[in-house]
């Protein structure tokens, strides 16, 4: 059994990130592995490159953090199962209240296939956080999220492409429904033990174009069970302050 953790130790920007991280522990083993704290949704934790940089997922921001995942262990070759949830009233300024979540992803001969779905609500506890994701009307906070996505890559030669895409259904607290779509592309390399990637996406509210983020991120395993990684996320219409993260992963 294996025992893993992770630490944001600086974030300059936008602090109000979807990615997990900012406080859990994992265990691991023949069960599977159980995430608990601050953790990546299913939705975030089906990685579209793969690098080691928590800001690089599926959803590219649209998934929820929760208070519990479990990865299933493996049942069929290349098959990757997730579940998440977290209580009605959250537990953690950063974790979506009375959240549920499913995803899978099938790897075979370096193509890999992979979606997911999430039902949440924006409780006291996350109540900063569904506004500023959610794109809230008035200043009212949303309250009902539906999203799901998918996507493919492929991996070679240390070499990783991916195409992602999600959408998020929600009500804010007028009934006005507003829907914000999500797709971007992603590429990476992996060599010995450093890796980086990078993130584009498009995001559209109600079938309008809104903005352009890019995302790139390095990742150093420094042996022992020690990882770091840096990341810096940007958008061309400065609806958002660029984030720059710096953390660090133990396992053992």
């Amino acid at each position: 059994m294996t025992v893993s953790t992770g630490i944001t130790l600086w974030n300059a920007g936008n602090a109000l990130n979807n990615d997990g991280g900012e406080g859990s522990i994992t265990l691991a083993g023949s069960f599977g592995s159980l995430s608990v704290g601050d953790v990546a949704g299913p939705l975030d934790a089906l990685d579209g490159v793969a690098v080691a940089t928590p800001e690089n997922d599926l959803s590219n921001g649209q998934g929820a953090d929760m208070a519990l995942r479990y990865d299933l262990p493996t049942f069929v070759e290349g098959l990757t199962l997730h579940v998440g949830m977290s209580a009605e009233n959250g537990g953690d300024a950063g974790v979506m209240s009375d959240a549920t979540g499913f995803g899978a992803s099938y790897s075979v001969a370096g193509f890999k296939v992979f979606a997911g779905t999430e039902s949440a609500k924006a409780g006291v506890q996350a109540q900063a956080n569904a506004t500023a994701t959610a794109a809230a009307v008035s200043g009212e906070v949303a309250s009902d999220f539906d999203t799901t996505g998918y996507g493919v890559a492929y991996s070679m030669g240390g070499f990783t492409v991916g195409y992602n895409t999600s959408e998020k259904k929600f009500d804010v607290a007028s009934r006005q429904d507003q829907n914000t779509e999500l797709s971007g592309f992603s590429a990476g390399y992996a060599a010995g033990n450093f890796s980086v990637a990078i993130n584009t996406s498009d995001k559209e509210v109600n079938n309008a174009t809104v903005e352009e983020t890019q995302t790139v991120g390095a990742a150093y395993n420094m042996g022992g069970g020690v990882k770091v990684y840096a990341a810096s996320t940007s958008n061309d219409k400065g609806t958002a302050a660029d984030e720059n993260t710096v953390g660090i992963s133990f396992s053992f």
